[in-house]
């Protein structure tokens, strides 16, 4: 990801766009492109995506989600 795509927040439940990497080779530059997957309103100030798409609560799915967890480091 590029820096807007890193920037956009991970949802479970309130993903509003799906975002993916595109590397554009004759210029060696890469691209965060992302689309609506449902309506946004002008309410809205955030938009959240869904990093891991695998809607079940697996093993695998927690595994994938380790990065984005919080630790709290032991006093």
């Amino acid at each position: 990801m590029d820096e807007l795509g890193s920037s956009i927040r991970h949802s479970n439940t309130n993903a509003n766009v799906c975002c993916t990497s595109f590397f554009f080779g004759p210029s060696q530059t890469m691209f965060s492109i992302f689309y609506p997957i449902v309506r946004i309103d002008q309410p809205y100030t955030e938009i959240f995506r869904n990093f891991v798409y695998d809607n079940n609560e697996t093993l695998d799915r927690s595994i994938r989600l380790l990065p984005w967890k919080h630790l709290h480091a032991r006093k």
